[in-house]
């Protein structure tokens, strides 16, 4: 039986430079030479669990994962957005609740958002399903600064941390 892992970091794994070609510096691109497992980088900039979602890239992940596989799930740099003020449809409400709140969709039609708990423990779900395990990577920290301070608490990356999973830590890592 064959393993893959699947990468879906919208932030670290593709970057998008003036050409629309993806650069070779980002952690997702070198992945495959350090695992002698398959890694399918499946990550688009700039989306979020919401719209990972509703664009149809979850769906296509889930078509390509087997029984055994690895689903390496990082979001949460672009959730974190008013999801009644974001214009670009990624906004999820903060939190890992059962809170919802409507709002117009990409489509103009009602969207029904949920809190970043919510899509994640969905994923999660859907890779369990798939009879594959789920990761979910806490992400690097977001480039907040106080003074000469990184802030190294992020609430989208605790949030992350208390949905029940195979959690990894990228922020506590030290290159």
């Amino acid at each position: 039986m064959s393993q893959d892992i699947f990468s879906l970091s919208p932030r670290c794994t593709n970057e998008i430079v003036l050409t629309f070609s993806l650069r070779s510096n980002s952690w997702g691109f070198h992945a495959q030479n350090h695992t002698s497992l398959t890694v399918v980088n499946l990550a688009r900039n700039g989306r979020s669990t919401r719209s990972f979602i509703n664009e149809g890239l979850w769906a296509t992940l889930l078509s390509q994962t087997s029984a055994g596989d690895f689903v390496l799930i990082e979001h949460g740099h672009n959730d974190d957005v008013d999801p009644t003020t974001d214009t670009k449809f990624r906004g999820v409400l903060p939190g890992i609740g059962e809170e919802t709140v409507t709002v117009t969709g990409a489509s103009g039609d009602p969207e029904v958002v949920h809190t970043f708990g919510w899509y994640l423990r969905q994923m999660v779900a859907d890779v369990k399903a798939k009879k594959a395990t789920p990761i979910i990577s806490g992400m690097v920290n977001r480039n907040y600064w106080t003074g000469s301070t990184l802030q190294s608490a992020w609430p989208f990356a605790n949030y992350a941390s208390q949905v029940r999973c195979h959690p990894v830590f990228l922020s506590r890592l030290r290159v």
